[in-house]
């Protein structure tokens, strides 16, 4: 067990914020994903829709730029964050509709301050 001092105090995550996938997409190549078609496919893809979006908390400025875990691996948003739903790459992971995804260490990589972060999303 890790030493507990400043740097490592030992606490644990006391929040996890999840959803499920309600679809997965299969791509070609030159095909546009989301608002303004922001993300536009390079080679064959499978897409996810995940059922959470900015009128949920989840920030905007994400879009293009963050990841969700999907069984464990980092899946890529990709498009533009939906009022309800979320786009993520599953080229590489094996995942079915109704498989959960994990948003985790939104803190790490977003600007905002940790509580706001938190108090953004709906309960």
């Amino acid at each position: 067990m890790p030493e507990k001092n400043i740097s490592n105090p030992g606490f644990k995550p006391v929040l996890s914020i999840k959803s499920h996938i309600i679809h997965i997409h299969d791509l070609c190549p030159g095909e546009g994903v989301s608002y303004n078609r922001t993300f536009i496919t390079k080679k064959k893809r499978k897409i996810g829709v995940i059922a959470t979006g900015y009128a949920d908390g989840f920030r905007r400025m994400l879009s293009n730029n963050f990841y969700v875990l999907i069984k464990g691996k980092k899946s890529p948003i990709i498009g533009n964050v939906c009022m309800d739903m979320v786009m993520c790459d599953l080229t590489h992971i094996d995942a079915e509709v109704g498989d959960e995804s994990f948003v985790q260490l939104v803190m790490k990589y977003s600007t905002s301050y940790n509580k706001q972060v938190n108090c953004s999303f709906f309960f």
